[in-house]
């Protein structure tokens, strides 16, 4: 699986959206509270470990197979 810096991008917008218009009322939204900061967290930590290389094309980086392929083939 491939995803773009602009696909995370919207990925960790969308869980944020979310969460900040969240009402936690009961333990289920306190678990997905929980689960959606997480994910925020793990998407933001897979953002900032991007590759930074002519290969990685600068405005669309990726990451998955398809980004390390792109690395060892401009190596």
């Amino acid at each position: 699986m491939t995803l773009t810096v602009r696909e995370l991008d919207l990925l960790i917008d969308m869980a944020e959206n979310r969460l900040s218009d969240m009402l936690v009322v009961d333990r289920e939204d306190v678990r997905e509270h929980k689960a959606l900061k997480s994910c925020i967290g793990k998407l933001q930590d897979l953002r900032g470990r991007l590759p930074r290389s002519k290969a990685a094309g600068l405005k669309d980086l990726m990451i998955g197979d398809a980004a390390n392929d792109a690395v060892m083939a401009v190596a």
